[in-house]
Order: structure tokens, then C-alpha cells, then sequence
């Protein structure tokens, strides 16, 4: 039998325009991590590393990626103010 999952849900909205900010500042592997731009945002929001910037993995609203497992105080979000994403994880 496996172990109980915990299922986490949650949003993240960028408080300011074009710097890098992280997912979370909560610490903790996550396994089927899926992350949603929210329909409502005015631009792309980009994904990658604290060095993010423009370049990293655009998502236009409505859009989403998916990680297997991940840290997801390793992922940064960078794009307009107000914009954000949905995000949805189950934890070990």
C-alpha cells in the first residue's frame, strides 16, 4: 500500500512588475506539481531559476506546466504585477 498524499492548492500573485519572485518560501518535495497561468493575467508569465528574467518558460494565460517532483521553492515567476498562477501539488 502506498503512503497518504496531501494535496496542496494554491495561488501566487506577483506583487511587482518584471523581477523574479519564488513560488513559495515553503521548503518541501512535491510530486506531481502542476502549475496554471491564471486566465486573468495581462502578459506571459515566465517560469525558471531566481535568474530568471525574460527568458525563462512562457506561460500565456490558461496555459500550464507540469514537474514530476521538485523543490518548489527552486521555481521563480517573473512577469506584471497582479499576474500569477494556480499551482497544485500532492506532498508525500
Amino acid at each position: 500500500m502506498s503512503e497518504p498524499q496531501t494535496l496542496i492548492s494554491t495561488e501566487k500573485l506577483l506583487t511587482e512588475t518584471n523581477k523574479a519572485q519564488q513560488l513559495t518560501s515553503e521548503s518541501q518535495i512535491i510530486v506531481a506539481l502542476s502549475i496554471k497561468a491564471r486566465s486573468a493575467n495581462t502578459a506571459v508569465v515566465r517560469i525558471g531559476p531566481s535568474t530568471v528574467e525574460g527568458k525563462g518558460y512562457p506561460l500565456a494565460a490558461g496555459e500550464s506546466v507540469e514537474f514530476d517532483v521538485i523543490d518548489p521553492t527552486r521555481i521563480y515567476l517573473y512577469g506584471n504585477e497582479n499576474d500569477g498562477v494556480n499551482w497544485l501539488g500532492l506532498k508525500p
